[in-house]
């Protein structure tokens, strides 16, 4: 024979693996987003799967390892890398990304993304992982970037890195004001912030 070919229950065992995985890893986004990395357990993530402690800790050593799993998983699937790739202008990206920062308070994924960053600033075993992600995030703001000042959109004199952390800083700024309890920090109406984040777009835009 030239090669081996794998058999079909095989195949399916290798899918129905990975399938098993990522319902895991959704139900640790949600439990870890919902009670937070100290408040959850390894138990409550089983139970949200509806699968057995054994299916975890056959994957991951512990909760540490199964946390930063999530993290690693959700990178990908944040707003910065799903705009990213798509055909929009830089100035349209610009705006789809301010316009997400407050079209939903509740999002999951920004949830367990700060509350990897306040994890990870109380426990520095975290730190380097949690801070990789956030990196990537970072370079595909910077590329972004890149492209819109090698297309004329945004002012080539304005630091890159100035620009990447701003807005960085404003993206977990505004989840974390708009994550506390009802009544507490509402923020303006979608019309108002808009307005402001044009403003701003404009403000970076080569003139």
């Amino acid at each position: 024979m030239d090669g081996v070919t794998e058999s079909p229950s095989a195949i399916e065992g290798i899918s129905g693996s990975v399938a098993i995985t990522e319902r895991l890893l959704e139900a640790a986004i949600e439990v870890f987003a919902e009670r937070g990395f100290e408040g959850a357990t390894v138990a409550q993530v089983a139970r949200r799967a509806d699968l057995t402690t054994g299916a975890i800790y056959a994957r991951w050593p512990g909760k540490r390892e199964l946390f930063l799993a999530a993290v690693d998983y959700i990178t990908p699937q944040r707003m910065v890398f799903l705009i990213s790739r798509s055909e929009m202008s830089i100035v349209e990206k610009l705006d789809a990304l301010g316009t997400n920062l407050i079209a939903s308070g509740s999002d999951q994924l920004r949830n367990l993304m700060l509350e990897a960053l306040v994890s990870a600033r109380r426990d520095p075993s975290l730190c380097e992982e949690v801070f990789r992600s956030l990196g990537a995030e970072a370079d595909a703001l910077a590329s972004m970037i890149s492209e819109g000042k090698g297309s004329g959109a945004i002012d080539a004199s304005l630091s890159t890195d100035a620009i990447v952390f701003f807005c960085q800083s404003l993206a977990i700024g505004s989840h974390l004001v708009l994550s506390g309890p009802p009544g507490t920090g509402g923020g303006p109406t979608i019309g108002d912030w808009n307005a402001l984040i044009g403003r701003v777009i404009a403000a970076v835009a080569s003139t």
